[in-house]
C-alpha cells in the first residue's frame, strides 16, 4: 500500500522527527512526556490523551478539504461552539531549509472550508444513519446531503480513513464479485431460455391417439349389453427436431419435462355414421389411459364402432335375450314327499319375437322343460312343481335364460319346529279366546293341514262323511283339565308323533269327547284334499265343537260328527246343523238315518259363543 502524502507535512521530515525516540514520547502540542502516548491515525503524530483527537492538535495529516469533511461527518451542521485549539509549536530543526524552526505549520487554503461551505447553503433537515454513521437528509428522492452526493460535491471519493490505495484495491474486489455475479445471472437466463423452448418444442408435438380399439362381445343377441374398450396413448413426434432428439436423447432431461407435459384432444365416438358421444382426453407424454363405455343396439345385423379414423365392427344376431328375475323355490327348507315348486318371471329384453326352451335340471339331470314364446318387452312367470321322497342336499339349475340360476335346497325328514311344515302339510293350533284348546288327553288340539286341499261339493262332502269312520267311536265323556306346560304351546307339541301320523306310521288316539271328534274329522278331511274348519262353540252353558265345511254348491255346512254315547246308538252319526248363529238352539239332523233311529237329535240348548278357524294358528 502507497503511503499518505499530506500538503504540509513531508514524508522525510516525519520520519526524521517521529523516529527519535525523545519526540516519540512527548505530547507534540504541550510537549508533555506521555508514558502511554496516542499516535494520530492521521498525521501519525504522538500526543497526550487530551490532544490526541485531530480537532484537538489541528491535525496536519489531513489537507484541506479532507479535515473539513472529517469534521462535517463527525460534527454535523450544528455543531458545539468551537473550543480553543492550542496550535502545536513544532521545535524541529531545520534539516531541509523548508520553513523555519519556530514557524507554526498553516492550514492548507487550497480550497474553501467545506463548513463555510456548508454555512452559506439553505438550511435542510437531517437525521442520523446509524448504519453508515452519515447525517442524512430525510427526504427519500432528492438527498443533496446523502453519502454520495456529498463527497462528490466536495471534491473526494469517500473517507479517506483507510488510504486512497485500500479504497482502489476494495472497488476492483467490487468490480470483480459484480462481473462473476453477472456472469451467473447470464447463465441461469440462458438455461431459462433453452427450458422454455425446449418444453414449448415437446408440448407442441405431444400426439394422442387411439391405440387400441375392441367391442365386447363381436356377436350378441338383441339385447345383449355390448361394450366398446378403447386405448389412448400419448408419444411425442420429434419429426427431426434438434431440440426435441437432445431432450430425448439424455434420459434424465427426457424424464424432468415428460413428467410435467400434458395434452388435450377430442374425440368423436359414432355407430354406424351417427354420434353416440364425444370425450376428452388429457395425457401426460408416453401414457395410457384406457376407456370402456356400453353401446345398446338391439338391431340385428353388422354395426360400425368409429373412433375418428379408427373403426371396430360388431353383430347383432336375429335372436332375443331372454331375462329371468324373481327365481324362487317353495317351501324353502321342503320336506320328504313335499310339493315343491320353483318359479321364475322370464322377460323379452330384445327387439326381436322369440322363443326359448327353459330346462329343470336337478343333480345335473334333465327333470322338466318348459316352452316360451315372448313378443319384445313381454313378461312371463314358468313354474315346474316336483316333489322327493328322499332326505339330502339338491342342486337345482335352471338353463335357457340369458342369467343361469343354481340353488343348493335341503329335504329333510322332521316338522320344521319354526313353522310347523312338513311335506305338503303345515300345523296349527286351536288358539281361541280363553286359550289354546286341549283335548281329552291333555295334549293339545293339533290341526294337520293340506297345502292343496280344496273346497268340496255337496255331493263330495256326503261321499267323504259316508266313507270316514270319525263318528264310529263312541262318545265317552272324560274331564280333563290339560298338563301343565312351559314356554310356548309349539314347543310342547309332540312333533314326532304328528310325523308319524302323516305318514301313517302310527294312528291318533281314539277320540272321546267332543273336541277329539272335531280334530280328527278335520285332519282326515285335509288329508283327503278337503278343506275343513274346526269350530268351538259354548251352548247349554257349556261347550262343543264340531266342523265346517265351504261347499261349492251349497255355501258353508256345519257337520257334528261325535259319536253315540256308549256306542249304544246307529252305526252312523254323521249329524248336519242347519243353524248356527248366536241365539239359535242348537238341534243336530241325522245326514244317514237309520230304521228305528229319530233323524233328529235333542235340542243341546241356546248358542252363546262360535269361534271357528279353518287352519290353526301357529309360531308368534
Amino acid at each position: 500500500m502507497s503511503k499518505p502524502v499530506w500538503d504540509d507535512f513531508s514524508s522525510s521530515y516525519r520520519e526524521h522527527v517521529l523516529g527519535r525516540k525523545e519526540v516519540r514520547n512527548r505530547c507534540l502540542v504541550c510537549d508533555k512526556v506521555v508514558d502511554l502516548p496516542g499516535e494520530c491515525p492521521y498525521c501519525k503524530g504522538i500526543y497526550c490523551e487530551e490532544h490526541v483527537r485531530p480537532e484537538l492538535h489541528n491535525c496536519k495529516g489531513l489537507s484541506a478539504r479532507g479535515w473539513s469533511a472529517y469534521k462535517a461527518l463527525k460534527m454535523g451542521e450544528k455543531t458545539t461552539p468551537q473550543q480553543n485549539v492550542i496550535t502545536p509549536n513544532y521545535k524541529r530543526p531545520n534539516l531541509f531549509g523548508k520553513r523555519p524552526i519556530d514557524t507554526p505549520i498553516q492550514p492548507s487554503t487550497e480550497q474553501p472550508s467545506i463548513i463555510e461551505e456548508k454555512k452559506n447553503l439553505p438550511k435542510k433537515e437531517y437525521g442520523f444513519d446509524s448504519s453508515s454513521g452519515f447525517m442524512r437528509k430525510k427526504e427519500e428522492k432528492e438527498d443533496k446531503w446523502s453519502e454520495k452526493k456529498f463527497y462528490n460535491d466536495v471534491g473526494l471519493n469517500g473517507p479517506q480513513k483507510w488510504g486512497e490505495g485500500h479504497r482502489k484495491e476494495k472497488t476492483k474486489g467490487y468490480i470483480k464479485r459484480a462481473t462473476i455475479l453477472k456472469i451467473f445471472v447470464a447463465i441461469f437466463l440462458i438455461l431459462i431460455g433453452i427450458t422454455a423452448v425446449s418444453f414449448i418444442r415437446l408440448s407442441s408435438s405431444q400426439i394422442i391417439k387411439v391405440d387400441k380399439l375392441q367391442v365386447s362381445p363381436s356377436e350378441a343377441l338383441s339385447g345383449d349389453p355390448i361394450y366398446v374398450s378403447v386405448s389412448f396413448k400419448s408419444y411425442i413426434d420429434d419429426q427431426g427436431d434438434p431440440i426435441i432428439l437432445f431432450v430425448k436423447g439424455i434420459k434424465p432431461l427426457q424424464n424432468f419435462f415428460m413428467n410435467y407435459i400434458s395434452s388435450k384432444k377430442e374425440f368423436d365416438i359414432k355407430v354406424d355414421g351417427g354420434l353416440l358421444t364425444k370425450k376428452d382426453i388429457i395425457l401426460d407424454v408416453d401414457k395410457t389411459y384406457n376407456y370402456t363405455f356400453p353401446v345398446l343396439n338391439k338391431i340385428p345385423g353388422r354395426h360400425i364402432i368409429s373412433i375418428n379414423n379408427t373403426l371396430c365392427e360388431f353383430i347383432i344376431l336375429n335372436q332375443s335375450r331372454f331375462d329371468g328375475v324373481n327365481f324362487k323355490i317353495q317351501p324353502d327348507p321342503p320336506s320328504i314327499g313335499e310339493d315343491i315348486i320353483i318359479s321364475v318371471d322370464v322377460t323379452n329384453v330384445g327387439a326381436i319375437i322369440d322363443t326359448k326352451n327353459i330346462q329343470l335340471y336337478i343333480n345335473s339331470y334333465k327333470i322338466e322343460e318348459s316352452q316360451i314364446n315372448l313378443t319384445p318387452s313381454q313378461n312371463k312367470t314358468i313354474k315346474f312343481t316336483i316333489s322327493e321322497e328322499k332326505m339330502g342336499n339338491y342342486n337345482i339349475t335352471l338353463n335357457g335364460l340369458s342369467n343361469k340360476f343354481v340353488r343348493i335346497i335341503q329335504i329333510t325328514n322332521v316338522i320344521d319346529a319354526i313353522t310347523g311344515k312338513y311335506k305338503n302339510y303345515y300345523l296349527g293350533l286351536v288358539k281361541s279366546p280363553g286359550g289354546v284348546e286341549a283335548n281329552s288327553y291333555g295334549d293339545f288340539i293339533i290341526l294337520i293341514n293340506n297345502k292343496n286341499a280344496k273346497d268340496p261339493t255337496y255331493s263330495q262332502l256326503l261321499d267323504f262323511l259316508r266313507s270316514d269312520k270319525t263318528d264310529q267311536y263312541p262318545y265317552k265323556y272324560v274331564f280333563s283339565t290339560g298338563n301343565s306346560y312351559y314356554g310356548s304351546a309349539e314347543s310342547n307339541v309332540n312333533l314326532v308323533l304328528i310325523k308319524e301320523i302323516i305318514d301313517s306310521s302310527k294312528q291318533p288316539n281314539p277320540p272321546r269327547v267332543c273336541a277329539d271328534f272335531a280334530e280328527m274329522l278335520h285332519n282326515n278331511a285335509e288329508n283327503a284334499g278337503i278343506r275343513c274348519a274346526f269350530i268351538s262353540i259354548g251352548v247349554g252353558g257349556s261347550g262343543h265343537a264340531l266342523n265346517a265345511f265351504s261347499t261349492t254348491d251349497r255355501e258353508l255346512v256345519y257337520i257334528d260328527d261325535t259319536g253315540y254315547l256308549g256306542g249304544l246308538g246307529p252305526s252312523n252319526c254323521d249329524k248336519i246343523v242347519d243353524v248356527l248363529k248366536i241365539g239359535s238352539s242348537y238341534i243336530p239332523r241325522s245326514l244317514f238315518p237309520e230304521p228305528g233311529w229319530s233323524s233328529t237329535w235333542e235340542n243341546a240348548g241356546t248358542v252363546t259363543s262360535i269361534y271357528m278357524t279353518w287352519d290353526g294358528e301357529w309360531g308368534s
